[in-house]
């Protein structure tokens, strides 16, 4: 899914994500609202690919898969987050 002005928003509740290079991305300053979701990620996907202008709230997802979340960039300052702890069951992990 793509973000593609500074206008748009995303709003993703308990939806299966899957089969993606990057599952949820931004070109521009936009606002993500993801909750609840499942996101599949291979050894080389990215869950999240996001402007450092982006805002928003990604909380209690459930991430399956060797892939990473946020890849080697930190989420943008603006973004809320869980404590990793708390947001979402890496499969195959304790």
């Amino acid at each position: 899914m793509l973000v593609a002005s500074s206008g748009a928003s995303l709003i993703a509740r308990e939806c299966s994500l899957a089969n993606t290079r990057n599952a949820i991305a931004s070109e521009r300053a936009g606002r993500i609202d993801v909750r609840n979701c499942s996101i599949e990620l291979s050894t080389h996907d990215v869950g999240f690919k996001l402007a450092a202008d982006t805002s928003g709230v990604v909380c209690h997802n459930r991430q399956v898969g060797a892939g990473s979340l946020w890849g080697r960039l930190p989420p943008p300052h603006t973004m809320r987050l869980m404590p990793p702890e708390e947001d979402g069951v890496v499969e195959g992990q304790p």
